[in-house]
């Protein structure tokens, strides 16, 4: 008789095993799929927060329900609803962590379009710390472990602790200031006056990685990157002015060294749609004895196309300055900058 009991719990067990991998392969996909089209977002973020966890809460269900069917002694018994509930508890809290998680992502993406950041590892993982300290204090209550002792101890030993972490806590604190200061987002390039250059990639609890050009990662300690004087290009717009400075020699007519110069780079922006808005200016800036300085100013143009665009200004004005025999003041035709 007994053992019909266990057999009908294995069946039940069983059964909720069947149905949870039934919903989450078939079912979990199409409720995500209907609320995608109807641009049902927060329901979208916790049916994704979903995946992988319906199984187990349907099982934990069905073994609270049908414990009692097993042989198990009253003492084993309340041990065993404990480790069930604690199992519970790391799944919603796990859980909760995905919508929390998926809720800052979008929020900050949809500020991105406005100029702000997106989700750094520095945010996302205060958010998983704060939400996995509350399923560890609602795991201590099940438990009947006090909770203010822990809180006193931690505060005793939090001072040896800052002492001991003195430099990850100031990486820390100096990473939270570079986002609360919001100057420096993710994406948005960036030169410090110690020569790195690149575009924000991350911006993590110790260091901020910069990508160059090149497709390498620039690691800076958090702490560094607070203190550098630095120059970001996306600021206050994200759209900056290209300067091409030659040294000319200032023989014949000025007026044509500018129209071959504005000619050559016109050219260039009526080639390719991305410039179509750019305008080009000429400036003589100084007489030297090399010869005429003059900046070729192009603006506005987005930081990772101004590379590209230099380029081929430079070899235009190079090539058109030949065909006009207008001299170059030095070799090279570039002034340093």
């Amino acid at each position: 008789m007994q053992t019909g009991r266990e057999i009908e719990g294995v069946i039940y067990i069983v059964s909720a095993i069947v149905i949870g991998f039934v919903a989450e392969r078939y079912l979990l996909k199409i409720l995500v799929r209907r609320s995608e089209t109807h641009g049902w977002r927060f329901f979208e973020i916790v049916l994704r927060a979903l995946g992988g966890l319906i199984i187990t809460m349907l099982v934990l269900i069905t073994i609270r329900n049908v414990v009692e069917l097993f042989p198990i002694t009253e003492g084993k018994e309340e041990t065993a609803y404990k480790v069930i509930k604690i199992i519970w508890i790391i799944a919603v809290t796990l859980f909760l962590t995905r919508i929390a998680v998926a809720v800052l992502h979008r929020v900050l993406a949809r500020a991105s379009n406005k100029g702000a950041h997106g989700a750094t590892t520095i945010l996302v993982n205060i958010v998983k710390v704060v939400v996995a300290v509350l399923g560890l204090f609602w795991i201590f209550h099940t438990l009947g472990i006090a909770i203010t002792p822990i809180l006193t101890a931690l505060g005793v030993g939090g001072l040896a602790v800052a002492l001991a972490l003195q430099d990850t806590l100031t990486n820390l604190f100096a990473g939270i200031y570079i986002l609360s200061s919001d100057q420096m987002q993710i994406d948005q390039p960036v030169k410090l006056t110690t020569g790195e250059e690149g575009v924000i990639h991350d911006i993590s609890w110790r260091t901020t990685t910069l990508r160059t050009a090149g497709g390498n990662l620039i690691v800076i300690p958090n702490s560094k990157f607070a203190q550098s004087t630095l120059t970001n290009f996306s600021l206050p717009e994200r759209t900056s002015a290209i300067i091409i400075p030659l040294i000319v020699k200032p023989i014949g007519d000025l007026d044509r060294i500018e129209r071959v110069a504005l000619t050559a780079v016109s050219g260039v922006l009526a080639g390719d749609k991305r410039w179509e808005h750019c305008e080009c200016t000429v400036q003589f800036t100084e007489q030297t004895e090399n010869g005429l300085r003059v900046q070729v100013i192009i603006k506005p143009v987005l930081f990772d196309e101004q590379a590209d665009l230099k380029h081929r200004s430079l070899k235009e004005i190079l090539r058109s300055f030949r065909e006009n025999n207008i001299e170059l003041g030095i070799k090279g035709g570039t002034a340093p900058q």
